[in-house]
């Protein structure tokens, strides 16, 4: 009998055991499915330095700057040479890296950025903030998801002292950036409300989409791999056109910025949408 007993209570523990571990698991998976990515350029995911100086020294014969950059190639961050590497729109900015090391910093100003009921287009790596830290990496990597909140509270309130910096600091301070990985989706659903922004998350749905944006409500989507990111990316649904694309402001590029996409593109690369308003 008492064998009996202590069979079944050794049963027990070892079910007890796996529940627990079983919710623990889904607590960990629930948490990370809330971060994103969203690293033009994660570390986790960088190629090797020798892989990048290849791929540049085959752009060098036409392009006066990576040639510049690989004769000095030891005042580069590997970083920044993968970032290079992605996205050729960036080589001004990576060029001008040894000369930022030896600028006093001065304070930003994007007034000039502004144009009133207009959603401004900010580049994560701007030369304003782009070389300024974001948690163990740069803005200009690692900050699409200020850069994006940054626009859209700029663009709905008029404050132009929401500039990507302020809003890449507030994020660390606040526990929404994840060290080697990149901004959690909270910055986006709870921490819009500091800059008097409200924050609500849509459905995935082409009708949700379109709808916001013609009522003129701007959206903040986070993408997966795919036409914009190989990992992670935010960026901002910013309108519709005549013709009923979706325009958007890219923080990672110019060229994206100026197209007009499909809504089918966001409805297959989108892991999460929110729709921004003014408080």
């Amino acid at each position: 009998m008492n064998h009996n007993i202590n069979v079944y209570k050794k049963k027990f523990g070892i079910g007890v055991v796996l529940i627990l571990s079983t919710i623990v698991l889904f607590l960990i998976y629930i948490t990370f499915s809330k971060i994103s990515l969203n690293k033009s350029s994660n570390k986790y995911f960088l190629i090797s330095r020798k892989e990048i100086i290849n791929n540049l020294e085959k752009q060098a014969y036409s392009n006066s700057k990576i040639n510049s950059i690989l004769k000095n190639i030891d005042k580069y961050p590997n970083e920044l040479l993968e970032l290079l590497n992605k996205n050729i729109e960036t080589v001004d900015f990576v060029y001008n890296y040894p000369n930022h090391l030896q600028k006093n910093k001065k304070s930003i100003s994007i007034k000039d950025y502004y144009k009133s009921g207009e959603i401004p287009l900010f580049l994560q790596w701007d030369e304003k903030w782009g070389y300024d830290k974001y948690g163990d990496d740069y803005i200009a990597v690692a900050g699409c998801a200020p850069t994006s909140l940054s626009m859209v509270a700029v663009g709905l309130t008029g404050n132009t002292d929401i500039n990507p910096l302020v809003v890449s600091n507030y994020a660390y301070d606040n526990g929404f950036y994840v060290e080697g990985v990149g901004s959690s989706w909270s910055l986006i659903s709870t921490g819009a409300r500091h800059f008097g922004l409200d924050s609500q998350e849509l459905s995935l749905s082409k009708s949700s989409i379109l709808s916001t944006l013609e009522a003129g409500n701007p959206i903040i989507v986070t993408v997966g791999p795919g036409t914009f990111t190989s990992t992670g990316h935010f960026l901002v649904l910013t309108g519709l056109t005549s013709d009923g694309k979706i325009k958007i402001n890219d923080p990672n590029s110019k060229y994206n910025s100026s197209k007009s996409w499909d809504v089918d593109v966001f409805l297959k690369e989108t892991r999460n949408l929110w729709k921004i308003s003014k408080l």
